[in-house]
């Protein structure tokens, strides 16, 4: 569960890296799918599959996403990535 939480993290420190602020960082907002994003839905992580029981994260919602200019936004946002992705609640399927 840790390293899924690690994963999810990492989405936003590289979308923040790329100078965007997501604007509504929250768990609803990370999708769990399995197995990887470059195979066809139908042998993602299926039974019997290479990838069986392997996970993938993506990000969305982006309604509310900036290219920003400054730092200060990103910063706030990278607090708030912190604390949601450290104190989780355990019921969430992350």
């Amino acid at each position: 569960m840790f390293a899924s939480r690690k994963e999810c993290a990492s989405l936003c420190y590289r979308f923040h890296d790329a100078g965007w602020c997501h604007g509504s960082v929250a768990a609803r907002n990370t999708v769990v799918q399995r197995g990887p994003l470059s195979a066809r839905p139908t042998f993602r992580g299926g039974p019997g599959t290479k990838d069986e029981g392997k996970q993938s994260f993506r990000l969305i919602d982006f309604g509310r996403s900036e290219k920003k200019r400054w730092v200060h936004p990103l910063d706030e946002e990278k607090r708030e990535v912190r604390y949601l992705f450290k104190h989780m609640p355990p019921w969430t399927d992350i």
